[in-house]
Order: C-alpha cells, then sequence, then structure tokens
C-alpha cells in the first residue's frame, strides 16, 4: 500500500482500502464510536462481513472477515 499526502488534502469518499481481518467484532468495538455505526449500515458480500468506518483523517477504511 502506498500512502501519500496531497496539498490541499481532501479524503475520496468512495475509494478506499478494504483490509482482510480475523476478529471483525472485536476491530469494529475497538473504535468510538463503534465502527459498525460510522459510516452507516454496509451491506452484505457474498461470503464477507464488512464494516466501514473513518480514521481521524477523514479517509474511509473498510475491514473485512470471512
Amino acid at each position: 500500500m502506498h500512502l501519500g499526502v496531497e496539498t490541499p488534502f481532501h479524503p475520496a469518499r468512495k475509494a478506499h482500502p478494504a483490509f482482510v481481518v480475523d476478529d471483525l467484532d472485536r476491530l469494529s468495538l475497538s473504535w468510538s464510536p463503534p465502527a459498525t455505526t460510522a459510516c452507516g449500515p454496509t451491506p452484505r458480500l457474498a461470503d464477507m462481513r464488512r464494516f466501514h468506518t473513518i480514521d481521524p483523517f477523514g479517509n474511509r477504511l473498510e475491514f473485512q472477515q470471512a
């Protein structure tokens, strides 16, 4: 993954990285408020649970678990 900064910075509204994790529930509870509510409900993919959240800089992030 490449990370960089653009000046002026504007976070992308739709483009975002997705990360596969082992414990989606535990991860979602580590956000305050819980990440499952940070971007509203996230539709399920075929065999994948997931959630979207916003990091402190305004970037959208997606986390998935099979």
